[in-house]
């Protein structure tokens, strides 16, 4: 276990699973009953028990990191089962359970958290992750909740802070969440790198998500070039998390969309930056929802990469695409009176030349290269000459 943690610590991820195997397979045989150690770290040490809760750590730990989900989930449970106290398996499963939209899971903590009536600091960082995912799923109302009820203890603290930035902007305080990013800023800047220690394999996650929680506040202020230095820490530190894969590529989508909007307009002073100078972000793009794919539902990355395709190439490549996730017997291909008023969200983009619609009831024109228009209007669609006279000037 030991030389696993000296390979671990140089990123040699394989290698460190593959000398831990031997020790797995007389476990999981029966060979021998249980592993005991006399040496108990600290807990600030970082260090792992050397015992059967702390082999069964170091492989769940080490098979998230080479993103086999499934199997980190197995010795996840595994290890809370042998040790129902351990802090390290308690953080690991809720952690395994953010990273893969296990919704199950994430509420049933919530339940847990919340007929508790006060928190350990166990329960803290459990806590800090159910925020994160509230923010993630742009639930305010949820994350709010948490934070007043649970966080102000931890306040200072990254993912806190974070989660009250956005509250504060969404709530009309976007003064306090470019306070926050300004320090955030200036702390990144000053602190220096060369002398601090590998981050152990149960704090790795933990960066992963305050990078992410701090990357959804630059994101919400537009400011793109800390947006894509955030960004970067996180998928440098592990490169295969699903659920950060996919906010990633939606960020990519969305710069995508700015990026066009502002050349349209002929802005260059708030021009968002590539993601790196040596790919382009339709790559990125690309690598990232493959790997969110690779260990999510479908149902969860299908809207995000169609629309993402779209906004990089300008256009829906497929009107089928849209046709399909029609749930009414309306066809979108054939226009007809709406009986009442659709519930609809259009975003107007005329740089990549598309409009979205969110409601299968409302009757659209598909077309690869020419906006999504409503089909004629109507009294189930009321307009205001000033609208009309705007999407007329859009559309020429």
């Amino acid at each position: 276990m030991l030389r696993a943690d000296v390979l671990s610590a140089d990123k040699q991820y394989l290698s460190a699973l593959e000398s831990l195997e031997p020790l797995l397979r007389r476990l999981e045989s029966g060979a021998i009953e249980s592993i005991q150690s006399a040496f108990i770290p600290e807990d600030s040490s970082g260090i792992l028990p050397l015992d059967t809760e702390g082999l069964y750590l170091r492989v769940a730990y080490l098979n998230r990191l080479l993103a086999n989900y499934e199997v980190a989930g197995k010795y996840a449970k595994l290890a809370l089962k042998t040790n129902e106290s351990s802090k390290n398996a308690r953080i690991l499963c809720l952690d395994l359970a953010l990273a893969s939209c296990d919704k199950a899971s994430l509420d049933q903590t919530l339940e847990e958290l919340n007929r508790k009536e006060s928190l350990d600091e166990t329960e803290l960082e459990l806590a800090q992750r159910l925020a994160l995912d509230a923010l993630l799923e742009k639930d305010l109302t949820k994350a709010s909740l948490i934070y007043e009820q649970f966080l102000t203890p931890v306040e200072e603290e990254l993912i806190p802070m974070a989660t009250k930035a956005i509250i504060s902007e969404h709530e009309g305080q976007a003064h306090q969440a470019m306070a926050f990013i300004q320090v955030a800023k200036e702390g990144l800047s000053t602190t220096d790198n060369s002398g601090e220690k590998p981050l152990s394999l149960a704090e790795q996650f933990s960066k992963v998500w305050q990078s992410l929680a701090l990357a959804l506040v630059a994101w919400k202020l537009q400011d793109w070039a800390f947006a894509n230095q955030l960004f970067s820490q996180a998928t440098s530190i592990c490169k295969s998390n699903p659920r950060l894969n996919l906010v990633f590529a939606d960020y990519l989508a969305d710069k995508a969309r700015m990026q066009r909007t502002c050349l349209n307009l002929r802005v260059k002073r708030h021009l968002p930056q590539a993601f790196t100078s040596d790919r382009s972000d339709d790559s990125v793009f690309d690598e990232q929802i493959a790997l969110a794919k690779a260990n999510l539902e479908p149902s969860l990355t299908q809207a995000i990469e169609i629309i993402g395709k779209a906004q990089f190439a300008g256009h829906l490549d497929d009107s089928g695409q849209l046709d399909a996730r029609v749930k009414t017997a309306i066809s979108l291909n054939k226009p007809s009176r709406c009986s009442k008023t659709p519930s609809v969200f259009l975003k107007f983009w005329p740089c990549t030349r598309m409009i979205m619609n969110s409601s299968s009831n409302m009757p659209c024109k598909i077309s690869t290269n020419k906006p999504i228009w409503p089909a004629r209007y109507s009294t189930a669609f009321p307009l205001s000459p000033t609208f009309k006279l705007c999407t007329m000037l859009l559309w020429h």
